[in-house]
This record gives structure tokens, sequence and C-alpha cells, in this order.
């Protein structure tokens, strides 16, 4: 009877066999539903190294099936020869692969660097014959263009070639070289061979250029080069002396406007040339800065005369502290020296500055300072009439030197701790208006066309330091579109930009902003600090908040404007931190029109100090978002859910998944939450993985919405920062049925 129930059971079994393995029945074959591109991680590459951008990289569909030959590319940067990127261009170079098969597209971005080459042996500068083309000249964080500047370098017979268009500002566009090893004590010849197309003068440069303010250590303060740049080959040079400890900084050569003259053209460069010197028999005078002739100064302000006020030398290098002031109370014909100026009511001074260098070089400037009731504009070859809100400033027939014509406006106490200048205007449509702000051998401008409505032009200072935006006097409006004829209202100007709290006190520096808060309601939102925004770049599509706030309170950071809005929260970790905003869903157009930052505390009852420390535009990184992988469990994705189907959960229960990639998994978050409902009484594993680190949690199931909470905390940051991939199983052997997951969220674990 036994080997009779046995044998059947064998027929049986071989039946079921021959069923299931039938021919005719069709393989199940996976859908196409994601599309992974690999082989494609970001490098680092010599100077003209072989690199082709193909090499390596791959395609694979969740069908297992291989698209590597339906890659495509585009390139933000125009160095490839075929598939082979140029490598004598030195820089960054962005690289992006797409895979679009029947409507399904993966795209990846990879970004290479190439670096330039090194310094031969003996000489101080890379490259200085261009016998490698642009390499050491092109740097990205030296090449420099705004304003309505641009500048295209390429090599030409041996030489540099600088096709520019000349912006508003000296260095706008400019190109150089940093990493320059100058030493402290040494003298130095800079020289060069170059030729333009058109007579130019050019702004030569020596000094390290910083990511912030002041942006910029001058290391000739005071000593300016300028060169006229002739339409024949010739030789130029000029000499300093390095008298800081600093070999981070080099040579630049800025192209654009000087005395307001900008100049276009191509110009051509070669064998620059750095060598030690010997500057002998000192003559040359030191130089002061920041005297005007006249000065007025606003009655009962407060008035220092060495505010804005320096002296350099060509040898000595910084002797402001050697300045010696001399002031004259002047009354008629009749002159008294005093100590000090009395600004309580109208007068006249005569402030005399003297300095010397070290070889008896000596110089004198001087000014006259009036104290006056009230500071005024002043037209010149134009009409000014004030009132109480505004000054309108009349034009006839703009002349061909437009410069010639403008209305200016003195300033008593410039609030050097802001670093920019916000001016409200109405002029006529289409014209083009020009804002400058000088004083101090300082000055800044920028031009604007009108719209023929109320328009803020924000002129930012931040590449001056505190003490030459101290020494800024005078505003100047200028008009210049030829021959046009109207009228510009300017409404206000003001320092800033600047927060304003509400419900919030604002303390703000020149690197951050304080927000303290105390007690926030429940309607937090009424609690805010604000930042108006001119000027938004839209083609940045992204804003990076860097912010310390208060150890598990809640910050809310909003951007708005034009109608459009972004926001993002996040919980303090009492650390500095960064918050991405982006902003990939709005349209170009739609970011230009952004013009307010906000900043609320969520945490209702909360009370503390929230800095931030900057925010910046940027670019976000084009992804396509992951996509759950069926693996024998079938899988249907909505904008809300997601619905895992498993039948007959087999034994290796573990063979039948469902994966979601994570893709940059925010490491200050100690914890992950599911929240879904499944088969009551059937259990599931709920798991995440990546670079080395695995956990996993078993859930039963009630057949309600419930939450499954992996706890990370074991890990350390730099662990979780490396989890990438989410898995789900049915554990249940034999089971049947549905997991629906409404949420999968990334926290930090409350205490």
């Amino acid at each position: 009877m036994k080997k009779r129930i046995i044998v059947l059971a064998l027929v049986m079994m071989f039946g079921f066999f021959l069923v299931s393995c039938t021919p005719d029945e069709e393989p199940i074959v996976p859908t196409l539903t994601s599309i992974v591109i690999s082989g494609a991680d970001d490098v680092t590459l010599a100077f003209e190294a072989n690199f082709n951008i193909l090499d390596g990289v791959t395609a694979l569909g969740n069908d297992s099936v291989d698209y590597t030959a339906d890659i495509t590319y585009v390139t933000t940067s125009a160095v490839l020869d075929g598939d082979v990127l140029n490598t004598s261009v030195t820089g960054n170079h962005a690289i992006r692969y797409e895979v679009s098969v029947d409507g399904i597209v993966a795209q990846h971005w990879r970004y290479i660097t190439v670096t330039p080459p090194q310094a031969v042996e003996g000489e101080m500068l890379v490259n200085p014959d261009f016998a490698n083309g642009t390499a050491g000249w092109d740097s990205s964080d030296v090449v420099y263009n705004a304003d309505g500047s641009s500048m295209t370098l390429s090599t030409e017979d041996g030489a540099l070639k600088a096709e520019v268009v000349a912006g508003t500002n000296v260095y706008t566009p400019r190109f150089g070289q940093m990493n320059v090893p100058f030493e402290q004590g040494k003298a130095y010849k800079v020289s060069f061979d170059a030729k333009a197309s058109v007579e130019k003068i050019i702004n030569l440069q020596v000094g390290e250029l910083l990511s912030g303010a002041p942006y910029f250590t001058d290391f000739k303060p005071g000593q300016t080069e300028h060169r006229t740049i002739t339409t024949e080959w010739a030789n130029y040079e000029y000499s300093f002396m390095m008298t800081l400890d600093n070999p981070r900084g080099g040579v630049l050569f800025e192209l654009g406007a000087i005395g307001g003259v900008a100049v276009d053209g191509t110009l051509w460069f070669d064998n620059i040339l750095i060598e030690e010197t010997t500057i002998t028999g000192d003559s040359v005078l030191p130089a002061i800065s920041g005297v005007k002739a006249t000065t007025n100064i606003l009655i009962d302000s407060t008035f220092d005369p060495l505010t804005g006020v320096t002296a350099s030398d060509n040898i000595d290098g910084d002797i402001t502290a050697s300045i010696e002031v001399a002031i004259y109370s002047v009354v008629g014909e009749v002159e008294t020296l005093v100590t000090t100026i009395d600004t309580s009511a109208e007068a006249v001074y005569r402030i005399v500055y003297t300095v010397s260098d070290a070889a008896g070089n000596e110089t004198v400037a001087e000014t006259v300072a009036t104290i006056v009731l009230q500071l005024n504009w002043v037209g010149y070859g134009m009409t000014v009439v004030e009132s109480d809100t505004d000054v309108t400033i009349t034009y006839t027939a703009t002349p061909e030197s437009w410069w010639n014509n403008n209305a200016q406006l003195e300033v008593s106490d410039f609030d050097g701790t802001k670093d920019a200048v916000l001016f409200t205007f109405t002029g006529v449509a289409d014209q083009e208006y020009l804002f400058k702000i000088e004083g101090g051998g300082a000055a800044k401008e920028l031009a604007v066309i009108a719209d023929g409505t109320e328009q803020e032009l924000l002129l930012d200072l931040a590449s001056m330091t505190e003490a030459q935006r101290d020494g800024l006097n005078l505003i100047i409006v200028f008009v210049k579109t030829l021959d046009a004829a109207g009228t510009l209202v300017v409404n206000n100007w003001e320092y800033g930009p600047s927060w304003i709290g509400y419900g919030l006190t604002v303390v703000e520096t020149a690197t951050d902003v304080s927000i303290t808060y105390t007690a926030t309601p429940a309607s937090w939102w009424n609690n805010n600090a604000q930042l108006k925004v001119v000027n938004f770049d839209g083609t940045q599509n992204q804003v990076q908040f860097t912010f310390t706030g208060v150890l598990g309170t809640e910050y809310l950071f909003k951007i708005e404007g034009g109608g459009q809005a972004a926001e993002l929260g996040m919980v303090a970790d009492g650390t500095e931190q960064v918050l991405l905003l982006p902003l990939t869903t709005m349209t170009e157009v739609q970011r230009n029109g952004l013009n307010l930052i906000i900043v609320f505390v969520k945490t209702e009852g909360a009370a503390g100090t929230v800095v931030v420390n900057d925010w910046t535009y940027g670019p976000v990184v084009e992804t396509v978002a992951p996509v759950w992988t069926d693996f024998g469990i079938a899988v249907v994705e909505t904008e809300t859910e997601v619905t895992l189907t498993y039948t007959s959960t087999p034994t290796e229960w573990w063979n039948n998944n469902a994966r979601l990639a994570v893709v940059g998994f925010d490491g200050t978050k100690n914890q992950v939450v599911f929240t879904f409902t499944g088969v009551a009484g059937e259990e599931y594993v709920f798991k995440i993985e990546g670079g080395g680190q695995a956990l996993e949690l078993t859930v039963a199931a009630t057949g309600a919405s419930q939450q499954a909470v992996l706890d990370l905390s074991a890990m350390t940051q730099v662990q979780r920062e490396g989890l990438n991939l989410l898995v789900v199983f049915s554990k249940t052997i034999g089971a049947s049925g549905t997991l629906v997951i409404t949420d999968v969220e990334y926290t930090v674990a409350t205490t």
C-alpha cells in the first residue's frame, strides 16, 4: 500500500512537471519600468590624459536587457572629438548621459575635472608661452564675466587670443593664474608681450582671489598699473614688492572698462614671465586714497577724517597707520589749527593729510570740508527737482559722451557694514540708466534698462572691504541711451539688502544673520524673518541655505515671488546644516520672478536663535526619480502609494521582494518610517542596506494602516549616508495578498 502511494505521488509530480514545462506557455518577461546607467562616476583627469566618455558606461533595464547601445549624451563643454574628451582644456566638464526606450527615460550627470599642467621647474607660471593651449589660464575660478562682458579664450599662432566684450567694471572680464609662489620680502617684475585689434587700456593686478568678502587680497595696494596695448606686438612690464606671506595669489589681466570707457576688441598675449628683481633708488611717492577735493558733512553727524582714507607705498606696502592729519578751521581768509571738527553748526574746515615712506618720500593731500544742513542732488547737463519722497531727473538729447551728463548726491557716513545699495526708480521704457557709487578710491556701477514701471536695482558691494565701503561718498546716475529725452524718478536708495523681522528679532552682520524668537505661537506663520531678493538668477534651479539652529526645533525656509513659491522644512541638530530648496518645478522665467526669502520657526512654544550663515543660488543635478522594482512580487506605483502583490510566498521568502533605490540618504536622519496596510496576521520584513550596513524589521500586519520603524541610531552618520536600498519582503510562507505602502519617510527619532 505504501509503495503504491509513493508511486502515485511520483506520477503526479512528474505530471505536474510536464504541465509546468509545456512549451506552449510563454515565459513571464518583466515589464520595463526603469533603466540604470552605470560606470559614469565623477572623475579627475590629468592634463592631456586619454579619455573616452563612453568607455565603461553601461545601461541595464529592470527587464535584464542591455540598453548600452541606446546611450546618448549632451555636454556643457564643447571639448569633444567624437567621443573623446579634449583634456587639454582644464577645469570642470559636465556630461549628461541619457537612455530613452519606449517612453522610459534614464539620465545621469557626470562631472569630469581636468587638472592644469604643473609649472616647469625654475618657472613661476604654468604654461607661460601657451605651448599647451590655454591650460593654466582658463580656470573657472579665475576667469570672470559679468556686467554685460564676455570673453573667449583660445590660442592662435602660439599666443593666447582673448576676444573681449568689455563690461562696466575694470575686472569684467578677466583672466589670469593663481597659486604663484611669491615670497614675502622679494621684489618681482612681471613682463609680457601683447597686441590688440584696437588700441585698448588694460589693468594689471597681483593678488589672491577670495571666495568671500572682501573677495580679493591686493599684493600691491595703492599701486595702479594700466598699460595701453597697441595694434603692434610690444613688451610690457611692471614691478612690485611682495610685502605679504601669501603663496596663494597670482597675476590678473583685467580687460573691462577703465575710467568709465569700455573698449571691445581682440587681444593677444605671449611670453608672460615673472622673475625676481631689485627695486633701487626709491623715488616713488606713496599714494593716499579716499581724499576728495571737497567734502560735505551733514550737520550733527559723526565725522572721522580718516574713515575711508588709506595710504600705500610700492616698497613699504600699506602705510595707512603713518598718515598724519591736520585740521584748520576756515573763517573768511583766516585759518586756525584745531584738533577736531565740530559738526553742531555750519562751518568750513581744511583737512590736510601727510604720509611718508621709509625712504622719506612724502605725499600731501587735502580736502575742504563743509558742514551743511542738507545734502542735495546736483545736476550736470540734467535738471534735478527734489521732494520729500523722491528726486526727478529730467534730460534731453543725451550726448555720445553720456558720462558727462549726470546727477550726483554726496553721501555722508556710508554704512560700511552693508554690502549693497538698493535703488528704487521709475524710468522711460527701453532706455538704459547707469547707477554708480564711488569714494575712497573705490567704485561700483551697474546698468539697467527701464521697463516704464517702478523697478529695483541692487548694486552689490561685496567685493569691497568694510573700510572701502566706509569711504564711499558719492552716488551718480547717468542716462546711457544716446539722444534720449525723458524723466527718471529715483524714489529711494538705501543700504541693503537687510533682513526684517516680524515677531522675531533680527541682528545682521557682514557674515550672517541671527534670528531670535520666543514662545513661537500656534499660528507660527505670522512670525518670520524676511529678506528681499533683487534680480534672482533664474538660470539656477536651487537655493542652498547654511544655518545653525536649536537642536530639535523645526525651521521652514521659503522663497516666493511672481505668483510662485517653494518651501522646505528641516529639524535642526544643533550644528551647522545645509538645506537644499529645489526650484526645478518652476521655469526659468518663473524663477526670475522670485523676490522674497522667508524663514519661519515651526515648533510651537520654541525659543532660541537660528543663525543663517549663507544662502546661495545653485544648480540641481537632474536625476530620474527612483522607482520600485519587483523580484517575484508585482509592483504597481502611483503618485500616492505603491501596491505590492504576492502569491504563494515560497519557503525561500527572501528571494521574492520589492526594492527601491535610495538616492542621497540624509545621514543626519536616524530612522525610516514605513506607513503600510497589509493582510491581517501575515508577516512582512522591512529592510534598508548599503555601504556594508543593513537593518531589517519583521512586522505582523493588523489589516489596518500601521507603521514599521527602522531605528538607525546604532549607526554613525557616515554609515547612514552610505545606505542606498530599501527592500520589502512577504515572510509568511504560502501567503497571497496585497501590501500597500502609503509613505516612506526619513526622520529624526524624538526622545
